[in-house]
């Protein structure tokens, strides 16, 4: 999971994963989910990509793993689909596709 983003005030709505919208209220906190396998490694600066550094490695033949931490000190862990070589410390840019995130809208009493 990533970190918890406080949603700004001019938004109402939010359209997330295969065109669902969530009902929101100001101040209202969500957390933002994506599976392994959807962070792919991504060259050059994309909007919305995850910046960090590769903190474990494991090469597993048709896939690697990446444990990645990121900018903001959040864990994430991704699983690239072949198996392909990173360097421990290594500077790292993630990207995935909106349409496969979820948002989970976090109550009050979580």
């Amino acid at each position: 999971m990533l970190k918890p983003l406080p949603l700004v005030p001019r938004c109402w709505t939010l359209l997330c994963c295969q065109n669902q919208r969530l009902a929101l209220q100001f101040g209202q906190t969500v957390e933002l989910g994506i599976r392994p396998q959807y962070l792919q490694p991504q060259h050059g600066d994309v909007k919305g990509s995850l910046h960090g550094q590769v903190s474990l490695t494991e090469r597993l033949g048709t896939e690697t793993i990446l444990d990645v931490s990121l900018t903001d000190g959040k864990k994430v862990i991704a699983a690239i689909g072949q198996d392909q070589l990173f360097q421990i410390g290594e500077n790292i840019r993630l990207h995935f596709d909106p349409e496969r995130a979820h948002v989970f809208v976090k109550s009050a009493d979580a």
